[in-house]
């Protein structure tokens, strides 16, 4: 997206609240098919823009290039799934213990 959509995108937004302020004021057809229609327009640009962003932080797009805020987990790696070492609890839902230990494996 350039400039000019996002300027797009300001404009839409301000032509439906400004319509929609007008049909509240004085209840209209005119009014309500304007905000309307200024609604449409900000749903196809957020719709382009939406798009842009996911674009922007796909994987794909970034091999290569250094992280620049990465997830540091509590055993400080960056990246991976959290290694769960400890049981948090020996019960299960209904508050018993289980005949076996509720341990969880390491699996690496």
């Amino acid at each position: 997206m350039n400039q000019q959509d996002t300027n797009n995108s300001k404009n839409y937004v301000l032509e439906y609240f400004s319509n929609q302020e007008k049909l509240i004021a004085n209840p209209s057809m005119r009014f309500a098919t304007r905000a309307r229609k200024a609604l449409i327009n900000i749903r196809k640009v957020a719709l382009a823009l939406g798009l842009e962003l996911l674009s922007l932080y796909a994987p794909s797009m970034n091999e290569g290039k250094k992280i620049v805020n990465p997830f540091i987990y509590k055993d400080n790696r960056m990246n991976g799934k959290y290694n769960y070492n400890e049981v948090k609890s020996d019960l299960n839902k209904k508050g018993e213990r289980d005949d076996d230990s509720r341990s969880i494996i390491d699996r690496h």
